[in-house]
Formats: structure tokens, C-alpha cells, sequence
């Protein structure tokens, strides 16, 4: 994988872990909401393992009650951050666990909607 994936699938998974908390939802949720198996949900929320198709992160936005189109613009911006070594993002070690990722969430969620989130919890 290289730089400008990495950078894009730990934005997308970012983004997506934000918009879920936002909407008061887990990773169990999802899959229920979805029909997506709760595996490939776990997968998914990876960092360095995202390879997500576009009807998947349509189900998922639409299952958070957001605009596709929106929250992928969100990735965009967030991953252009990234790209350009913006210090107020923090690269987020791998979860282990989707109880790992839930406990994360619980907490606060790196994204747009929570700018002065950092990895210190994980």
C-alpha cells in the first residue's frame, strides 16, 4: 500500500468512526442496519486494512443519517490535512478489537466534528 492509500483509508475510517458516534451507533449497529456482516464492518473501521467499495460507504453514511456525498467530501478535507502533516491530526495506532474501536468511540471520535481528539486513549 502506499503513502496516498494509507493516508486515505485512515481518513476514511476516521471520518466514518466520527459520523457513527455522531449518530449514537456502533459498530454492531451498522452491520445491522446495513446488512453488511458484522465482520467486514470490523474490517472496514481498520485503518491500514480499508478496502471499501462505494455501496458500502453509502449504507453506512445513509445508516448514520448523513449525506454520502458530504461525508465523503469530509474524507477529502481530512485526508488533505493529513497529507500536508497538519499537527492537529494524529495518526491513530490499529484497533484490535471492534471492542476497542467502540471504546474509542465512547470516548470521542477524530473527525471534523472533533478537531482536539487524539490518540491518548487507545
Amino acid at each position: 500500500m502506499n503513502y496516498e492509500t494509507d493516508i486515505v483509508n485512515k481518513a476514511t475510517a476516521l471520518v466514518l468512526a466520527g459520523a457513527v458516534k455522531t449518530a449514537e451507533l456502533n459498530q454492531e449497529k451498522i452491520a445491522a442496519i446495513t446488512g453488511i456482516s458484522i465482520t467486514t464492518v470490523q474490517r472496514l473501521f481498520k485503518q491500514t486494512t480499508l478496502s471499501m467499495k462505494v455501496p458500502q460507504f453509502v449504507a453506512i453514511a445513509i445508516a448514520c443519517k448523513r449525506d454520502p456525498a458530504e461525508l465523503l467530501a469530509e474524507v477529502l478535507q481530512h485526508a488533505e490535512r493529513m497529507s500536508q502533516g497538519d499537527a492537529t491530526v494524529v495518526p491513530f495506532p490499529k484497533p484490535k478489537t471492534a471492542e476497542e474501536i467502540d471504546q474509542y468511540q465512547e470516548k470521542r471520535a477524530a473527525s471534523p466534528f472533533n478537531e482536539e481528539a487524539d490518540a491518548s486513549d487507545w
